[in-house]
């Protein structure tokens, strides 16, 4: 895998994830019932760095295996080799941009939500390039088929991204009818994330 290979993923990573940055701040509050006046800006940083790494990783690696594999194939085994990269992010997101608490990243948060990221990720990034390359086949612009790849994919892991976030903050409301509470607003920056982030 060659750096040029890399770089559209990191720079549609770092793209997304600016955009989308706000929108996951009101994400993980509407989860967690956090009621907080403070930037939806706060720790940028942490999804600019995270995004563009595990993007670029991500799409280098797919275009990689795809030399050898089929659509599926390729999706599952760049995901499974990427989604270490968010464990951190996410600790870091929720305590430190969210609640505004220490950095708490224990062996109990961990052994409980490694397995929950790497399930969400794994069907997320699994969903996201099937759609998205099947519907790319299809001639569609590609900006259509990254909305409708990242939509099917928040309708399907939403709760196990929810349930991770109240692990990660110690913060419980496992209720049925809480699971999708905030689901609008990965939904919503989609659109804009999904042009942005593709065009480039």
């Amino acid at each position: 895998m060659e750096i040029n290979e890399i770089i559209p993923g990191f720079a549609m990573g770092f793209t997304r994830s600016f955009i989308s940055h706000p929108f996951e701040i009101l994400k993980i509050r509407s989860q967690l019932n956090v009621k907080n006046p403070g930037s939806l800006f706060k720790g940028l940083h942490y999804s600019l760095i995270s995004g563009g790494i595990e993007k670029g990783i991500q799409f280098g690696l797919y275009d990689f295996f795809r030399k050898n594999n089929n659509n599926v194939v390729a999706s599952i085994k760049s995901s499974c080799l990427t989604t270490f990269v968010s464990i951190p992010y996410n600790f870091l997101l929720v305590n430190k941009s969210v609640l505004n608490d220490k950095f708490k990243f224990t062996y109990s948060n961990l052994s409980k939500t490694i397995p929950l990221e790497y399930t969400r990720a794994f069907i997320g990034s699994t969903v996201f390039l099937f759609t998205y390359n099947e519907m790319k086949s299809k001639n569609l612009p590609l900006w259509i088929s990254a909305f409708t790849g990242t939509t099917t994919v928040w309708l399907i892991t939403y709760p196990i991204d929810n349930v991770r976030n109240q692990i990660i903050s110690n913060k419980f409301n496992f209720v049925f009818e809480n699971l999708y509470k905030g689901i609008q607003y990965p939904i919503l920056r989609s659109i804009p994330s999904s042009i942005a982030g593709m065009y480039v």
